[in-house]
């Protein structure tokens, strides 16, 4: 087997300028002008079609409570994944740009797809495809109808897609790999291993395919960095992720929806929406007759079992982390790479019709190829469209909340964006987060108003039913009775004078449901709730930065009430 550091050289020697008749370096030349122009296309389109994008919900993990020097920063599971290289990116990103998403955010994930794109065509070239089909392929993903929501796709996942690439072909081959050969490879699982879970299922593809292959006696140490890092990982941090347990009892849920995303994925692809199990479970018959008729003949190389064993593995790891626990599957990054994985196991193998004579292949490709790259071109246009809308809306509200808690405005630190607030861009972030951007000197300028900001604002200062947003300390001041509360009786108004960020209790009779109403007022306004209390309401209130708040307690049920400013126990 050649040096994997020849190997990138001589990577990209197929159809390049060194060939020595003159036709095929002109066609060698015009294939790359194409391909580059191609991509600058993609590039250029989206920049033009997502300019007023913003981030995705789940990227401001990347960027809230993440310090450059604490390793905790960098290990910390997101979404049940290890995900080194976005944490790096966003974070370096953060400190140079701030908040300013685009171009700053969204063009590195252009970049590296259109990358990707090119990286995999010259891999479909080196594995022995037809030209023609190759090049095909290359557009149908570089304008991938479910790649639209570039911004959900991590960089960890496209640079372990490219590593895999590599990878794959410095693991094909028989002689003995040199000690250098082993060194890189072992330095592309690690950085894959810490990327993505696409780099997981890549890495276990790989050990799979060099262990079924006889020839783990020449690469099991090449393996023992990834392996040892993720499983001290694992063991540590990953188990104990929220998404990233498996639910066992819900294991027979699990086929289903691996072949619903399966269905769904190839039905987008070709540009049918609203495929399902049915068409997964047709789909997965084919690929598996395919495949095991390639293993009956003996045409499957070690290259191909990487792809085929990376292509089963992340189904399957989606399958299991996300549709065992009763999440949707059916999700633009889980096609995008399930495609990815499935292009260079699939297209090497693809050939039109040998008998066909030259004039007819010609028309066929480009029939077969612009009806492809057309459905998913503009499946990727509208899809960004819709998402850059969606996203705007949040970074409307997010904006005015900021200029909100700027002004002084009180609002509790744990109060969710989207649980509490209804912000659906941002799906983990608080209040305290925000109050961290404000303080690292963003300074939100909203482009519109947000037409839910009074809706909401009640929800900052008063968040009945939850116990978990705010120290055990007496948020209102309450003199009389025992115990620190005060009796109501049916009927009865009572004003506290608020003290404190903390929680207050609401003790009505047990079992029946009474009306009470609440309305808090300060420097900002007047701002009523109403809530239905059965037994004991736990009620977090915050505590305005200037003083002077007041609550006001009105008791409209039939029964006596109780309000009390301490938190027993």
């Amino acid at each position: 087997m050649e040096a994997c550091g020849r190997g990138l050289r001589r990577f990209f020697e197929k159809s390049t300028l060194t060939v020595s008749s003159n036709q095929r370096d002109r066609r060698a030349c015009l294939e790359w002008v194409l391909a580059l122009t191609a991509a600058a296309v993609s590039v250029g389109l989206m920049l033009w079609v997502g300019r007023r994008m913003w981030f995705r919900d789940d990227v401001f993990d990347f960027l809230v409570g993440r310090e450059a020097g604490s390793l905790e920063s960098w290990i910390r599971p997101h979404a049940g994944h290890l995900q080194v290289a976005a944490v790096g990116l966003h974070r370096f990103l953060y400190a140079t740009v701030g908040l300013d998403f685009w171009p700053w955010y969204y063009l590195p994930h252009l970049v590296g797809h259109a990358g990707l794109s090119l990286l995999l065509w010259r891999t479909l070239l080196r594995r022995g495809s037809d030209g023609g089909v190759a090049f095909i392929a290359f557009l149908v993903v570089l304008f991938l109808g479910v790649s639209a929501f570039l911004s959900s796709i991590v960089i960890g996942g496209l640079i372990a897609l490219a590593l895999l690439l590599w990878v794959a072909i410095c693991l094909d081959g028989e002689a003995a790999p040199s000690v250098r050969d082993r060194v890189l490879v072992a330095a592309a699982l690690l950085v894959m291993i810490v990327s993505s879970s696409v780099g997981v299922a890549g890495v276990v593809a790989c050990l799979g395919a060099v262990a079924v292959t006889r020839g783990l006696r020449r690469w099991w140490w090449s393996f023992l960095p990834a392996v040892v890092v993720y499983g001290a990982w694992y063991a540590t941090r990953g188990a104990t992720a929220e998404q990233g347990r498996m639910d066992w009892g819900n294991l027979a849920a699990v086929p289903g929806e691996i072949l619903r995303l399966l269905g769904n994925s190839t039905g987008r692809l070709l540009g049918f929406d609203g495929w399902g199990v049915a068409a997964g479970a047709g789909i997965g018959v084919l690929l598996a007759a395919g495949l095991g008729w390639l293993a009956w003949k003996r045409r499957l190389r070690r290259v191909d079992l990487v792809f085929f064993f990376s292509f089963i593995g992340y189904l399957l790891m989606v399958g299991l982390l996300r549709g065992a626990a009763g999440q949707p599957v059916d999700r633009a990054r889980y096609a995008y790479a399930m495609i990815l994985l499935a292009v260079p196991a699939l297209v090497p193998r693809l050939r039109l019709p040998t008998r066909w004579p030259t004039g007819g292949r010609v028309p066929a490709l480009v029939l077969i190829g612009g009806l492809l790259v057309g459905v998913n071109g503009w499946q990727r246009v509208l899809k960004t469209d819709d998402f850059e809308a969606w996203s705007l809306k949040g970074r409307v509200a997010m904006e005015v909340l900021g200029q909100a808690l700027q002004s002084g405005e009180p609002a509790l630190g744990g109060i969710g964006l989207r649980h509490h607030l209804g912000i659906e861009t941002a799906y983990t972030l608080t209040v305290s987060g925000v109050r961290q951007f404000l303080a690292d000197g963003w300074a939100p300028a909203p482009p519109e108003p947000w037409p839910g900001w009074e809706e909401a604002r009640p929800r900052l200062r008063l968040v009945p039913g939850r116990s978990d947003l705010a120290p055990a300390v007496p948020a209102l001041a309450v003199s009389e009775g025992s115990e620190g509360c005060v009796g109501m009786e049916p009927g009865n108004r009572r004003r506290f004078a608020v003290v404190a960020s903390g929680r207050f209790h609401l003790v009505g009779r047990r079992g029946e449901s009474a009306p009470v109403g609440l309305i808090w007022r300060d420097r900002f306004g007047v701002f009523p709730r109403e809530v239905l209390v059965a037994g004991r309401m736990v009620v977090a209130a915050a505590a305005p930065p200037a003083g002077g708040a007041r609550l006001e307690v009105a008791n409209r049920g039939e029964d006596r009430l109780r309000v009390c400013g301490v938190v027993e126990g």
